[in-house]
């Protein structure tokens, strides 16, 4: 029922915004600093919360189970509630970091919803869940409008589509650009995956894949990814460098590192490719045996590394040195929230190493702007459409 009052509070406004907030690794965090701290943790993270919103006279902040929050609040734009939430995600960094957490092992991650005030209260959550969803599959801030929204199924009718998919191939490659925007050249091809369902329907990559995660069917889906670019090359990007992106989930397992050395051993020699393969920067920067021999295996079929989620949070670079990486890619709020020191410190190491930077999921021109006076050129995401 508050709820139901929530959303007619101004029926004349255009809306506002639902951040649904998850923190991960608790369990983590009860190994480390036992249950007594880790509710005294959850206290101050409700308190960071509540500081957040106190600007929001109508907001409406609440505990929904173990792990997760939400604040619901009324007239607020997607401008403000993304500084909101970036606002928060520092805030509890540092809280973090307080009670001697580890920022990778600990962390939250936040799924805006803007809603329309007409929505019933179960649009509201299921569109909310959506977000959340999305943002714990791209491990960082994610937000969902009302007119990009995709259709609120069940797990079960997610897991038919995506299992239905595998089994008929419609699950196909689509090479999306990354350009030089001081050249204005193509200097990579970057795979993405679309799932088809019939002629009128299409999923992207982050729409299904982020609950292929939650179903527990997503080393399916990437197993069929490897086989499929390896034995059956897109004869659309002959002579290209091709990247394609394997998360922490599929590689930090032992027998998809057999699987691959298999599969390099059978067709890594005839791609007509360049063939770069990304893994995320909290894998590599640990710069483990298991990192070593994944380096290992890509030196000896000539296939390229790549870095992506780097969120430069080690001043050693050590392993940059040791991995050669053919690039690094960061999210843009990275790149661009950084001071010109870091920024130059981390490109003096990468230029000398002949590492890119790339920033990737750039959608405006603004966001270009900010990061070519940071001296990033280099961009993926949906604003190559346009440049």
């Amino acid at each position: 029922n508050k709820l139901s009052e929530f959303l007619k509070q101004d029926a004349s406004s255009q809306g506002g915004v639902n951040i649904l907030i998850a923190l991960n690794g608790i369990e983590k965090a009860n190994q480390q600093i036992g249950r007594r701290e880790v509710d005294n943790f959850f206290v101050d993270l409700a308190n960071i919360l509540k500081d957040e919103a106190k600007d929001y006279t109508k907001a409406i902040v609440v505990r929904l189970n173990g792990t997760e929050f939400a604040i619901f609040i009324p007239d607020c734009s997607e401008a403000d509630a993304l500084k909101l939430a970036s606002s928060l995600n520092n805030s509890a960094n540092k809280l973090i970091c307080t009670y001697a957490l580890n920022i990778r092992s600990v962390y939250l991650t936040i799924g805006i919803y803007v809603y329309n005030h007409k929505q019933t209260v179960q649009e509201l959550l299921s569109y909310s869940d959506n977000a959340l969803a999305q943002a714990k599959f791209n491990n960082k801030i994610y937000i969902e409008k009302p007119e990009t929204v995709i259709e609120v199924m069940g797990k079960e009718s997610w897991k038919d589509i995506i299992i239905t998919a595998l089994q008929k191939n419609n699950i196909h490659f689509m090479p999306c650009s990354v350009i030089n925007t001081q050249t204005n050249d193509i200097v990579y091809k970057v795979l993405t995956l679309t799932l088809k369902v019939d002629d009128s329907t299409t999923y992207t990559y982050g729409q299904f894949m982020a609950f292929a995660y939650q179903l527990g069917l997503s080393n399916k889906i990437y197993d069929y990814v490897l086989e499929m670019t390896l034995e059956y090359p897109n004869t659309s990007i002959i002579n290209a460098s091709c990247s394609l992106r394997l998360p922490y989930e599929y590689i930090k397992l032992a027998s998809n590192y057999e699987k691959m050395e298999k599969l390099f051993k059978k067709y890594a020699t005839t791609l007509p490719f360049k063939l770069i393969i990304d893994m995320p920067d909290k894998f590599l920067s640990k710069n483990t045996e298991q990192v070593k021999e994944y380096k290992k295996l890509f030196e000896h079929y000539n296939i390229g590394l790549g870095i992506f989620e780097f969120i430069g949070e080690s001043s050693d670079y050590t392993y940059l040195q040791d991995l050669r990486p053919v690039y690094i890619k960061g999210q843009p709020n990275y790149f661009i929230s950084q001071d010109k020191y870091t920024i130059s410190a981390l490109k003096r190491i990468t230029d000398t190493l002949n590492i890119s930077l790339i920033a990737t999921g750039v959608t405006d021109v603004q966001q270009v702007k900010q990061l070519q006076e940071k001296g990033i050129y280099t961009l993926q995401g949906k604003i190559t459409d346009i440049l």
